[in-house]
């Protein structure tokens, strides 16, 4: 059996976090881990990178309030993309400011094979029109989302018509 789930919300984890992501690695039946408000940065971004690269068991990940930038949510999202045995279903990278950088990551997660992504979340993501409509686009073409949250991003009427 072993650990299937993993809440350590608010545990401020940096520094010397990298010790458990190897850990976490090699939990081979490790589902869900919600590591929202853990101060991980873009160094964290990183680490849950090389978690989420390897795994063939994560099914939700929540990263809310971590400081991640673009660049951040690139690292997750390609990580997310170069896994073929990929089982991720829901992705909570909201109140991070990934901008439309990090929104043109996530539309090429939503555009990989292997992509099984079911929910979302990039509220309070500071997305805009532009941002929104591209990842409208994108959702065109994925068959998998159900549950897109973009709550509290300035997406405009441009955007509104998007979606």
């Amino acid at each position: 059996a072993g650990l299937t789930c993993l809440d350590l919300s608010e545990a401020k984890l940096r520094p010397g976090f990298a010790i458990l992501f190897e850990t976490l690695a090699h939990s081979p039946a490790l589902r869900d881990v919600d590591l929202s408000q853990c101060s991980l940065g873009e160094e964290g971004a990183r680490e849950v990178a090389g978690l989420i690269r390897t795994s063939r068991s994560l099914a939700a990940v929540k990263l809310a309030r971590n400081d991640f930038s673009g660049g951040a949510a690139a690292h997750i999202a390609g990580a997310a993309a170069d896994n073929p045995y990929m089982e991720l279903l829901a992705l909570d990278i909201s109140r991070n400011p990934i901008g439309e950088g990090g929104c043109a990551a996530l539309c090429d997660l939503l555009l990989a094979p292997n992509c099984v992504l079911q929910t979302l979340d990039v509220s309070e993501a500071q997305l805009f029109s532009s941002g929104c409509t591209v990842l409208m686009g994108a959702l065109s073409h994925n068959a998998t989302i159900r549950t897109l949250l973009l709550s509290s991003n300035a997406i405009g009427p441009q955007g509104g018509t998007a979606i």
